[in-house]
C-alpha cells in the first residue's frame, strides 16, 4: 500500500488512482532524486515520476491510511471487518469519525 503516494519509474504508468480513496493522483513526471529514505540515505538519485493524492495531507485520508494498516495488522476477522465498515464511512463522508 502507498498510503496515496507512488513512485514508479519514469514513463511506467499514465494514470494512477490512489489506492485509498481511488481518486485520480496529481502526477509529476521526470523527477531526478531519492525514491524513498533509504535511496536518500545512500545517495541514490534515479528519474521517477511521483504520483500523490490530492487528498493525502487531509484528516480523513491519514485517518483512513491508519486504520488499513491496523486491519493489516490484525488476526482477528471481526475486527477486520469493523476497521472495514468505518473505513468505508469515512470514504463515503469525505471526513474523520473522530
Amino acid at each position: 500500500m502507498s498510503d496515496g503516494y507512488f513512485t514508479p519509474d519514469t514513463g511506467e504508468v499514465d494514470i494512477w488512482n490512489c489506492d485509498l480513496c481511488g481518486t485520480p493522483a496529481n502526477a509529476t513526471r521526470n523527477v531526478i532524486g531519492p525514491r524513498g529514505f533509504a535511496a536518500a540515505m545512500a545517495k541514490q538519485y534515479v528519474s521517477h515520476d511521483v504520483f500523490e493524492c490530492p487528498h493525502r495531507k487531509e484528516d480523513w485520508h491519514q485517518q483512513v491510511s491508519e486504520l488499513k494498516r491496523e486491519q493489516r495488522k490484525t488476526k482477528s476477522l471481526q475486527v477486520r471487518t469493523t476497521l472495514q465498515t468505518e473505513i468505508d464511512l469515512i470514504l463515503e463522508a469525505r471526513e474523520t469519525t473522530l
